[in-house]
């Protein structure tokens, strides 16, 4: 049947670019201009936009608060109904920018069409790679949940200026 072949062939099409969208999201990477130069002003706009709340002495968000609470097994909401109001971090640690820079609303990818699965709301490579702010990752970091972005960001600094200064 002329009718069943053609879905077929479009089907195993469409099954072959999505697997090659995928391995090419995949290999990508924040790209270090990104990080060096834009990375701490786009979180700090990013955290002026969602509600911060103290928990165990910090400032989070919802979803953050969210998670300390899913591994206490306190009803989340209930506990951050109560909380004391807070300012956003002027140096928040990787686990409070988590929920702001890639969930929800003021994720960077928040409305974006992932490659990955072709659903809405993308990575943050996949949401930056056409402003150029991500591409083919050479370098991994690994980047702990209690370091600051000062911490990590003049590590990186460093790190740039002595790759120059040995190339």
């Amino acid at each position: 049947d002329l009718h069943s072949t053609g879905w077929q062939a479009a089907i195993s099409h469409v099954d072959t670019v999505l697997k090659s969208s995928r391995e090419w999201s995949e290999a990508l990477g924040i790209g270090i201009r990104y990080i060096t130069e834009d990375f701490a002003a786009d979180t700090a706009r990013r955290s002026s936009k969602v509600e911060w709340r103290m928990c165990e002495g910090l400032p989070c968000t919802l979803a953050g608060f969210s998670q300390t609470c899913r591994w206490s097994g306190k009803d989340a909401r209930k506990v951050w109904d109560s909380a004391q109001l807070a300012s956003p971090p002027t140096n928040p640690t990787f686990s409070q920018m988590a929920s702001v820079v890639t969930l929800g609303k003021t994720g960077v990818g928040y409305k974006q069409i992932c490659p990955r699965d072709g659903k809405q709301s993308s990575s943050v490579v996949d949401a930056l790679y056409p402003s150029g702010n991500s591409g083919a990752a050479t370098h991994f970091l690994s980047w702990s949940w209690s370091l600051d972005l000062t911490t990590v960001l003049n590590c990186i600094q460093r790190w740039v200026r002595e790759q120059r200064k040995a190339n």
